[in-house]
């Protein structure tokens, strides 16, 4: 059968439509030839298709681009530099991390974080950065090595391969290398890099320490004025109340019983603080003063019945007569005469043999002014006084007990010196009329100007008379006597046979016994005063706080250091070589590229098919690179 072959259709041949293909079933009994439609792509797909054209060649350009940057950094050592840069940056961190919270309590950061954790990422960054740097150095200065002297063993070749990989590689490289400073020096910094984390380590240190409270205060009890303690039995007479009169008599009795434990404070955490004046002051109050001196000069001797006295009256020293003046007015006045012993010749326990000789002291209290400072350890109230400003009689003319004022100019409140606020004429805010001796002012016409309360410092008539008759009835209506000759024997009041001191009292024993009984005193004039208001203070709770040794940080800024210095000293060194284009480094492919000379290749074919083998020709097969052709490795 002869087989027939249809004729090629050069024409092109266009995919049918829907339309089409309805249009040629309609049409199957007729003969016309059917002319297939061209489709003419839309204007919309065109512009598609040449936007995506475009986009196509732009990231071909930036995947071209990108990597012709990172070999032009690899070639200008910026990859090195910019280690340097972080390990710099490292640092920086690290002493401002160290400096932020030097002697501070330790931060509240998630468990899983704490700063020696913190401290330790920062340095392994750090050591991770200086490797790199030092590592490509080393292998630069080994192509300069065989570049620059004269042909040395190949085996060379791998000992700074081993140098720049690990400390091991880098210690052997140290032993094996002779005059060649600078990659020594690459050795040396990989080795010490070992003890960079160590040192970080030891760079903090945990001591024990105290932090202000939030929230709480502490407070301390002052006073301006002193009222309230006592109340008028009959006219001329007043009584101090209980508790003061109990606390004046636990004072002079118990030298335990200081001032510090009957002050009102509050100190939650039992150690605390208050804000002071640089010389160390924290507040003013109202207290008690005293003074004392000897008298036995004045003691007279009654011949008649061999009894000593002393006058009531010492023309050198008359409380009446210094109202007047600008010194200070006594509130009372007391001398105490005595027969005592020398203790340091004679034995306490056998008194009565002893010879005794009259003795005399007179002890003044005053009202006053006391500046302290003050500080709460440990539960413990501990006050220092560092000033006393004598109080003054109201009416200088006055015989009997009065009111004592005085008015300053500036008060130190909470650590802070306030200045006073006067006026010429009374204001809400300056009530207080004061008179030309700075006291309160008896009558209105004696006002010259106007203080704020704050700055008025009053002991009030009720409570100065009370006191003054309670001294008096302890010190002159009490008896004291010796029944024998013993001096330990002698019986009388408390207050008296505390003074007497077992017949061995001095001037001593009698600046303790005024001391402990005007701090007492002064305790309670200080209680009976809450409108002046506390002293505010700041609680301390015990916590765990960063300690710096700043020492330990020598080793890692001295290897930042060092290792820029290194890496700049090769740089330069490769860049003054001249013999490359840029600089090879570790990198792998220089071998395959610039491999030995076909002369050395010949020498050594036959012993090269092993790593050992390659070791033995190297140690004996000294080569040098020369530039001949392309850069090759010639045997010598």
């Amino acid at each position: 059968m002869e087989e027939r072959v249809a004729p090629f259709n050069h024409e092109a041949e266009v995919p049918e439509t829907t339309g089409d293909r309805l249009e040629k079933h309609q049409n199957d009994d007729s003969h016309h030839e059917h002319q297939p439609m061209p489709v003419v792509p839309e204007k919309s797909e065109t512009a598609s298709q040449g936007s995506t054209a475009l986009e196509t060649a732009a990231s071909r350009t930036r995947r071209d681009f990108s990597p012709r940057i990172l070999l032009l950094m690899a070639d200008l050592w910026i990859w090195e530099i910019l280690s340097c840069v972080l390990a710099t940056i490292c640092l920086v961190v690290i002493v401002a991390i160290l400096d932020v919270h030097q002697d501070r309590p330790l931060p509240q950061w998630p468990n899983y974080i704490s700063i020696n954790s913190l401290i330790a990422i920062m340095t392994a960054i750090m050591k991770a950065s200086l490797m790199l740097p030092v590592a490509e150095g080393i292998c630069q200065l080994k192509w300069l090595w065989f570049s620059n002297s004269d042909p040395g063993p190949l085996s060379m070749m791998e000992n700074f391969e081993s140098g720049s990989r690990g400390p091991w590689g880098a210690f052997m490289l140290m032993v094996q290398l002779r005059k060649h400073y600078l990659a020594s020096l690459g050795a040396l910094l990989t080795i010490v890099m070992l003890a960079a984390n160590a040192f970080s380590q030891q760079i903090i240190q945990y001591n024990n320490c105290t932090v202000v409270e939030s929230g709480i205060s502490a407070y301390l009890s002052r006073g301006n004025n002193y009222s309230g303690d006592a109340v008028s039995s009959r006219p001329g007479h007043a009584e101090i109340s209980g508790r003061t009169a109990a606390a004046m008599s636990l004072g002079v009795m118990d030298a335990i019983a200081s001032t510090q434990l009957l002050v009102q404070f509050g100190c939650a955490s039992g150690n605390c603080c208050f804000p002071s004046t640089p010389d160390g002051a924290v507040f003013s109050t109202l207290g008690m003063c005293f003074r004392f001196k000897e008298i036995s000069d004045q003691i007279r001797r009654d011949e008649t019945n061999g009894t000593f006295w002393v006058p009531t009256r010492d023309p050198t020293y008359q409380p009446r007569n210094l109202a007047n003046s600008t010194g200070f007015d006594d509130l009372i006045t007391a001398d105490m005469l005595m027969l005592r012993i020398n203790e340091t010749t004679c034995g306490i326990a056998h008194t009565e043999k002893c010879s005794k000789t009259p003795w005399a002291v007179r002890s003044s209290l005053i009202p006053c002014i006391k500046t302290y400072s003050a500080i709460v350890n440990s539960g413990k109230l501990n006050e220092s006084r560092l000033s006393t400003t004598l109080l003054k009689k109201t009416n200088v003319s006055a015989i009997e007990v009065t009111t004592w004022s005085l008015t300053t100019d500036t008060v130190i409140r909470n650590g802070q010196v306030h200045q006073c606020e006067t006026s010429e004429t009374p204001s809400t805010r300056t009530p207080i009329a004061i008179s030309v001796n700075n006291t309160l002012a008896l009558s209105p016409t004696d006002a010259v100007r106007y203080y704020e309360p704050g700055c008025v410092w009053v002991v009030e008539s009720l409570e100065a008379l009370a006191q003054n008759q309670l001294l008096s009835w302890q010190w002159d209506v009490e008896w004291f006597q010796g029944w024998t000759d013993n001096t330990i024997t002698a019986q009388g009041t408390d207050w008296l046979r505390r003074f007497y001191h077992n017949g061995t009292a001095s001037m001593q024993t009698t600046e303790i016994y005024m001391e402990q009984l005007t701090g007492v005193i002064t305790t309670m004039m200080r209680e009976h005063e809450v409108a002046s208001g506390y002293v505010q203070g700041d609680v301390l709770m015990a916590q765990t706080c960063i300690g710096v040794a700043w020492l330990w940080l020598a080793l890692p800024g001295t290897m930042v250091f060092l290792v820029a210095g290194f890496l700049a000293a090769t740089m330069s060194l490769a860049a003054a070589d001249g013999s490359f284009k840029s600089s090879w480094r570790s990198s792998a492919l220089a071998p395959f590229f610039h491999g030995l000379d076909e002369s050395v290749k010949k020498t050594a074919v036959h012993s090269i098919s092993s790593r050992s083998g390659m070791e033995n020709v190297g140690k004996t097969l000294h080569v040098k690179m020369i530039d001949r052709f392309g850069v090759k490795v010639l045997g010598s």
